[in-house]
C-alpha cells in the first residue's frame, strides 16, 4: 500500500488505539448489520508493512510506480540465492564481462569489509596475514588476505596459479604447489678399451645412440668418425618447452560471489 499523499496526511503515524478482540477478517454484516470498517491504524500498519518490505529488499519507493512488490519479491529471491552461493566462484566465458553486481574478480583486489560483509564473514577465519602475501604472493594465490587489518581484505589471486585441481591426496584445499614434471633419466656408457676407447658404447632412457646423419646435436670426436666422444640433450628439439610446465589451457576470468545484492 502506498503512503498517503493527498495533503491530508501527517508526517508521523499517530499512536495506535487499543486492540479489541483477536485478529480477524472484514465482514459485510456485524453488530446491527453494519459492515467492518478499517481505521487509520489498519491503513498505517499496511503502509509500514509495505515500506519495510521495500527497505529490506533494497527497492526505492516511487509514488508514480506500481511494481514495488514485484521488484521486492524478485529481489528477495535473488538475495536468497546469493546468500546460499556467497563465497562460491565461477569462470566467466565472456572475456571482460562485468559481474561486479554479484561477484568480485579473484585477482588480489583489496576491498572494504563494510561493503562486502557476507563474504568477509566467510573469509575471515582463513584469511592470511597480508604481510605474508605481499612478501611472496604466489604460495597464497588461493587465499584471502587480511588487508589493512581493520577495514579491508584482499581477494585470492588465481591468476598467479591458474591451473587448478581437486583437493585430496595431492594437496589440501587452499594450498598451492610449484610446477613439476615426472623425472626423466638416462645413461650412457663409454668404451674403455680397444679401437673404440672413449666413445659412447651404449645408452638408455632419454639418451640415444644414433648415426651422425640423424643426430646433428652430437659432437664428433674426429672428422669422418661415426662415433662420438660427447653429446648434448635438449628437449626443445622434439617438444614445446618453456620456463614452467603447463597443460593445454583456456584462460578465463574467475569471479567469487560476494553475496550482496542490488535491486
Amino acid at each position: 500500500m502506498h503512503p498517503l499523499n493527498n495533503s491530508s496526511q501527517v508526517t508521523e503515524a499517530p499512536a495506535t488505539k487499543p486492540r479489541i478482540g483477536t485478529p480477524g477478517y472484514f465482514s459485510e454484516s456485524n453488530d446491527s448489520g453494519a459492515p467492518s470498517y478499517p481505521g487509520a491504524d489498519w491503513f498505517n500498519a499496511n503502509i509500514k508493512e509495505f515500506m519495510n518490505a521495500l527497505s529490506a529488499s533494497g527497492v526505492e519507493f516511487d509514488p508514480d510506480r506500481f511494481d514495488h512488490l514485484a521488484l521486492a519479491i524478485a529481489a528477495g529471491g535473488k538475495a536468497a540465492m546469493l546468500d546460499v552461493l556467497t563465497g562460491f566462484r565461477f569462470h566467466e566465458s565472456i572475456h571482460g564481462f562485468d559481474r561486479t553486481q554479484i561477484a568480485l574478480k579473484a585477482d588480489g583486489t583489496e576491498v572494504l569489509r563494510a561493503d562486502f560483509p557476507k563474504l568477509w564473514v566467510i573469509a575471515e577465519s582463513t584469511a592470511v596475514d597480508q604481510a605474508l602475501i605481499d612478501a611472496n604472493p604466489t604460495p597464497y594465490a588461493a587465499n584471502y588476505g587480511t588487508g589493512d587489518g581493520a577495514t579491508t581484505f584482499t581477494m585470492p589471486n588465481y591468476g598467479l596459479m591458474p591451473w587448478e585441481a581437486a583437493a585430496g591426496m595431492y594437496g589440501a584445499a587452499g594450498t598451492t604447489v610449484e610446477d613439476q614434471i615426472q623425472n626423466i633419466t638416462g645413461s650412457a656408457s663409454i668404451a674403455s678399451g680397444g679401437s673404440n676407447f672413449g666413445f659412447v658404447a651404449s645408452t638408455s632412457g632419454i639418451i640415444f645412440g644414433v648415426d651422425q646423419t640423424t643426430a646433428p646435436s652430437l659432437t664428433e670426436s674426429s672428422s669422418g668418425n661415426t662415433r662420438y666422444r660427447s653429446f648434448s640433450i635438449d628437449a626443445s628439439r622434439i617438444a614445446r618447452t618453456g620456463d614452467y610446465t603447463r597443460p593445454n589451457t583456456n584462460f578465463s576470468d574467475v569471479w567469487i560471489i560476494h553475496g550482496e545484492h542490488a535491486a
